[in-house]
């Protein structure tokens, strides 16, 4: 277990002690279930992107912050690229989860 699976799960644990989970929050329980999945299972990380990136538009972020030159398809990633996609996608809903809670504050 690395370091971004003890972070996922905390905050996994947090999400799920919640009792009132918004949709953006289950989203992301959903995403860091899939990215913490032994073995890979690479149709289900492709399949999370996907929904990710068509309900909240992060791929549009990410372009912003990637080198134009690693830009590929999903099915060019090897397994632990294909994973690492997915854990820049779930830092994204948690960052635009965090800003939520501050326009709320």
């Amino acid at each position: 277990m690395d370091e971004r699976d003890i972070v996922l799960n905390s905050v996994l644990e947090e999400l799920k002690n919640k009792k009132l989970i918004t949709e953006l929050e289950k989203d992301i329980v959903d995403a860091i279930k899939v990215f913490l999945e032994q073995p890979i299972d690479r149709n289900s990380i492709k399949t999370k992107i996907n929904e990710i990136d068509l309900k909240y538009n992060t791929y549009s972020d990410l372009l912003m912050v990637m080198p134009q030159d690693s830009l590929c398809t999903l099915d060019e990633l090897n397994d632990a690229e294909m994973r690492n996609n997915l854990y820049l996608r779930i830092n994204v809903l948690l960052g635009r989860r965090v800003n939520r809670k501050g326009d709320s504050i």
